[in-house]
């Protein structure tokens, strides 16, 4: 029952085409468990882990419930829910929807420490830690732990923007920055020139999403696409990459020429880049001063059309369709 994570909608799909249900973690990782008092007074009738059991299997298309747990008091309440099970009232469920509110409101992160975003992380961030962390202070529990938070074997400022968290993090706890609404406003708006570039990756990225084998370049129908929705303009990052080339090849020669200094490690990454300049310090002055293809163009795209006589007095927007979220930042 969560807007970010969106199963009550993934459970609607299913159940109009016929498709079996399987829930994982219904009590939230443990975390449903321990609630506050004023939460454990509207369900008086069974242990918090009974009810979020008896609510998950309580739809007609769950074919299974997968509840961990890790003592066996907890697997005997689990057997005693489901061996004689009863869904829930319509009192029980207005009581949840009570409850629901008290847990949300203490914690703002929906966090269930489940670890996936840790096993992905590059730098070994321990992120349901600092989530933890957080979720006490929004709670107004206790103010920041700085000294916990200073223990930990990576912090938050080590993370390199890679996305890989996001990617894996199944109760929406970790998302991506979204400029949708800002996009399609922009597109709407008649004093607004919207010019677009998007990575190579994208075209065959994307490829299985408009109907096409994987592996497939789907240049022309990501252009069409995107000319329909209104881009005004839209253009190919490997025109920007051919620039960096040009840049990053005269910067090597004159570092050669005149002593400079060697080996030269391209600019092109901002993940690379964040990773060298929180590991790697020593080798900043190796990396090219030269933008990353996606800003170089970016640049080129702003003063073109701004100098275009006939675009006087409109704002040029620039969007730039990346895979790596990295280029968020």
């Amino acid at each position: 029952e969560d807007h970010r994570v969106q199963s009550r909608a993934c459970y609607e799909v299913c159940e109009k085409h016929g498709k079996p249900v399987m829930v994982m973690e219904p009590v939230r990782g443990g975390a449903l468990v321990n609630l506050p008092q004023e939460a454990l007074d509207l369900i008086p009738n069974g242990s918090p882990a009974s009810y979020a059991l008896r609510f998950a299997a309580g739809f007609p298309q769950i074919a299974m419930v997968l509840s961990g747990m890790s003592n066996q008091e907890q697997m005997e309440d689990n057997l005693a829910t489901m061996g004689d099970f009863k869904p829930l009232t319509e009192q029980e469920h207005e009581a949840l929807v009570k409850v629901r509110t008290i847990y949300q409101a203490q914690h703002k992160i929906p966090c269930t420490a489940c670890g996936y975003c840790v096993e992905g992380c590059p730098v070994g961030i321990p992120i349901p830690d600092i989530f933890a962390l957080l979720n006490k202070k929004l709670a107004k529990e206790e103010d920041f732990d700085e000294k916990a938070y200073g223990a930990f074997s990576a912090q938050a400022d080590a993370c390199v923007g890679c996305g890989q968290c996001s990617a894996v993090c199944p109760t929406g706890a970790i998302v991506v920055q979204k400029n949708v609404d800002r996009t399609w406003a922009a597109i709407y708006d008649p004093n607004v020139y919207v010019v677009a570039q998007v990575a190579p990756a994208v075209r065959v990225g994307i490829a299985k999403e408009l109907g096409e084998e994987n592996g497939f370049m789907a240049t022309g129908k990501i252009f069409a696409a995107m000319r329909r929705m209104g881009f005004n303009r839209v253009f190919d990052t490997t025109t920007g990459a051919d620039m960096t080339v040009i840049e990053e090849g005269n910067e090597f020669i004159e570092r050669l020429s005149k002593g400079g200094k060697l080996p030269l490690f391209t600019s092109c990454c901002p993940a690379w880049i964040r990773y060298a300049e929180n590991n790697h310090p020593d080798l900043l002055e190796n990396i090219s001063t030269c933008r990353s293809p996606m800003q170089m163009f970016g640049s080129v795209i702003k003063e073109h059309y701004e100098n275009d006589p006939d675009l006087k007095g409109k704002k040029i927007f620039s969007i730039a369709v990346m895979p790596c979220t990295a280029k968020k930042y």
